[in-house]
């Protein structure tokens, strides 16, 4: 972009997207983006302080060589809105800018501010900088700076806070637009306090040079609000329909290859608050389509609490999607600059509904927060409202405690609500978090009512009377709902109902199927996250809700991961086909090995049934090369040592002797265009047998040679079809080098 053909200071209609409300720190960190991304040039350097006289820099020429040496940007904000820019207002810069071209920093000034210029002080105050010594001074206004936000779909992407400033029906088509809302509505105002950190940019660049992210995070780290900013700039920028999908299954339903640029948000992607083993046994099965997609144009955003990833990733098939390894992208908490902690609180101090007084309160000691490691996003959110905050201590010992604690303050924000306010968000955790709106009465709306002793019509008033503190209502695509306005109010609510068998028994009662299934669990048994414990008294309540249920995959991995052995009597007696079930093809992904494994332990699997099942085992090992029963310790548990011995001679002498047909024949079988994840299984059944072989074993070499095999077929393969087209890797805006922040003046408005 030519120097002198920017324009300056454009007056007009333009929506100013309301960046007297940014904060200073935020409009600062929006000029960092429009430096790199509008005006071409990296910035090397922002000083703490934003009184330091020269708030950025860059070295080198612009597009035009027109600049020799250093030159300077500064930044002035205003919170005022409509205000406009006057030579008083910058006289105190004049000095500063003097001393810089002294020292040879300053061949160009410009000056980025949010108040608006007219045609005559853009030149009164120009002259006013070139006198003192600069060559050139360019003053970019409001109008100027929302321009480039309406222009630059990159530099919206970079900065996702602007989607929630202006009006989004001026950037975006129509289609777009009425996703943007639907995005949006899910967001409430989170988007509007959102903070850039190197968790949002390292997505971005994931996004762009892969097309593929898994975003990775502890509870309340922030990953759903950088999925829906994501979600907006892929919509914007890319014109790409986004499509949440709820299930594996799904993108075998909307993908679209002659529409392929499509965008899939999938949030929890593997369990909601514990890990699911038939959810990556799921997507084991789209991993072919997904890869294929990704090809085409799709991209994928995949989000995931840590420690169920960490579950997931070991029956996860990562060598037929090798992004879930390349592509995933960590917020870490504790990494987060103490800058953008600041600015995080402050946002949400700034825009939440606390009293001035309240705010006047904790200003003292809101950069001892930020500060701190236990500092969640969450949290800071939390402390913007004042219906979390009631029990506070605006003291330095009582707000730390409250950022420590934010489970316990949360459970007893839950404790202390209405009749009504209790029974809105017990049925909103019912429906699993998304209650249809407008509320139907249905059987579980009449259960609380009964039991809880209140009114349908008071329900609906105090979800209304709940909206923006612990609820939100949504559009999807299936019409509006109630949901949590953060997970983690599900998970405190789902602490709750544990500890009371009253609201057990309520829930056991009145919740959906998929969602007993997901949160409860029997007895001793124990997983990392919000869970449901239901002890024995409760059992014949829990096993008549699951009896009246066909007998599926879900329920066979609610018996074999969330059943103690005595739950598992109760339904075998009640269920006596249970001890017929056979694994499947591909054993060791099949939703019956656990549950044969702990009928087996418990004592409850008679043995003519066992030894029917070994039969089986072996006959798909040998027959179809299935290598569950070497990967999957309940399938071993199945078989003896003596057993065992005997499945390793009959691969020796069937399996491994003449290998090379069994490539043929899975050659033959290859419909798809991902012949690598084709002939994954059979690779893995190679590597299990290795590992099962003593070393130096003759057949080793037998094995190595499978491999030689797997490889020419593959090679075949890829000779024979379409390659596609290349991909097409952008660069996105970087992080800015050597870019420090304090925090000691960011909170100084916080309170006006």
């Amino acid at each position: 972009m030519l120097l002198d053909s920017m324009p300056i200071s454009a007056q007009g209609t333009l929506t100013d997207y309301a960046l007297h409300t940014l904060g200073w720190k935020s409009f600062q960190d929006l000029c960092v983006a429009v430096a790199q991304e509008c005006l071409k040039r990296p910035i090397e350097s922002f000083l703490p302080s934003r009184d330091g006289g020269r708030d950025g820099a860059f070295l080198g020429r612009w597009q035009d060589g027109s600049a020799t040496g250093k030159s300077t940007i500064q930044c002035k904000f205003t919170s005022k809105p409509n205000a406009t820019l006057s030579l008083a207002a910058v006289k105190s810069e004049l000095t500063k800018a003097k001393r810089l071209t002294t020292k040879g920093l300053a061949e160009d000034y410009v000056l980025l501010t949010n108040c608006g210029i007219s045609g005559d002080r853009e030149a009164e105050i120009a002259a006013a900088f070139e006198a003192v010594g600069v060559k050139k001074c360019l003053l970019l206004g409001r109008d100027w700076i929302t321009q480039q936000i309406r222009e630059s779909s990159r530099l919206r992407v970079m900065v996702p806070r602007v989607y929630g400033l202006g009006d989004l029906s001026e950037i975006l088509d129509e289609r777009a637009y009425s996703q943007s809302r639907a995005l949006l509505s899910a967001l409430g105002d989170d988007l509007a306090c959102f903070v850039v950190t190197d968790a949002h940019r390292q997505s971005v660049e994931a996004l762009l040079n892969h097309s593929f992210v898994l975003l990775l995070g502890d509870p309340a780290s922030g990953k759903s609000t950088i999925a829906a900013s994501l979600a907006l700039g892929a919509l914007d920028h890319w014109r790409a329909p986004t499509i949440r999908l709820t299930s594996p299954e799904d993108l075998q339903r909307h993908w679209n290859p002659q529409a392929p640029e499509q965008f899939f948000w999938v949030d929890d992607a593997f369990g909601a608050t514990q890990y699911q083993r038939h959810i990556a046994d799921a997507w084991n099965r789209q991993l072919p389509l997904m890869s294929a997609a990704v090809r085409k144009g799709a991209r994928f955003l995949l989000t995931s609490r840590t420690y169920i990833w960490r579950a997931a990733h070991r029956d996860l098939k990562t060598s037929a999607f090798p992004l879930f390894d390349k592509s995933q992208v960590v917020i870490n908490v504790q990494g987060l600059e103490i800058a953008e902690k600041a600015q995080i609180l402050y946002n949400h101090i700034k825009r939440g509904d606390q009293p001035t007084s309240f705010k006047k309160a904790i200003k003292p000691h809101l950069a001892t927060l930020a500060e701190d490691e236990e500092f969640l996003p969450e949290t800071a959110r939390r402390l913007g409202w004042s219906f979390f905050t009631e029990n506070v201590i605006p003291s330095r010992e009582g707000l730390l405690d409250f950022i420590r604690r934010p489970v316990d303050f949360l459970r007893d924000v839950l404790r202390n609500l209405d009749r009504s306010e209790a029974a809105a968000v017990a049925l909103v955790f019912m429906h699993g978090g998304q209650l249809p709106s407008p509320i139907d009465v249905d059987d579980r709306i009449t259960l609380i009512t009964e039991l809880l002793g209140v009114a349908a019509a008071d329900i609906r008033m105090a979800l209304d009377s709940l909206r923006g503190s612990l609820v939100l209502l949504v559009e999807t695509p299936d019409g509006p709902r109630w949901t949590f306005k953060h997970p983690t109010i599900g998970d405190a609510y789902a602490s709750l109902v544990a500890d009371s068998p009253e609201l057990t028994e309520i829930y056991l009662r009145g919740a959906k199927l998929e969602r007993l299934l997901e949160e409860v669990v029997c007895g001793d048994i124990r997983l990392r996250g919000a869970s449901v414990q239901v002890g024995p008294s409760l059992y014949p309540a829990l096993l008549k809700r699951l009896l009246v249920h066909r007998f599926d995959y879900r329920i066979r991995y609610f018996l074999g991961q969330r059943s103690d052995d005595a739950f598992l009597k109760l339904f075998a007696e009640q269920r006596p086909e249970i001890l017929d079930m056979k694994p499947g093809v591909f054993m060791a992904y099949s939703s019956e090995n656990r549950v044969l494994a702990k009928l087996h332990s418990a004592g409850l699997l008679p043995e003519e049934k066992r030894l029917a099942l070994v039969a089986e085992i072996v006959d798909n090992t040998v027959t179809y090369q299935d290598g569950g029963a070497f990967r999957d310790e309940s399938l071993r548990s199945l078989m003896t040592k003596e057993e065992f011995a005997e499945l390793l001679g009959r691969i020796r002498a069937e399996v491994l002797k003449g290998f090379d047909s069994h490539v043929s024949d899975w050659k033959s079988n290859c419909s798809d265009d991902d012949p690598d994840s084709h002939f994954d299984e059979l690779k893995s059944f190679l590597d299990s047998v290795e590992r099962a072989l003593p070393e130096a074993d003759p057949d080793l070499k037998k094995i190595e040679s499978g491999r030689r095999a797997i490889s020419r077929a593959i090679d075949d393969i890829n000779e024979s079809r379409d390659a596609d087209a290349d991909m097409r890797v952008e660069t996105p805006l970087g992080k800015s080098e050597g870019m420090k922040s304090g925090i000691a003046t960011i909170f100084d408005d916080v309170d006006e």
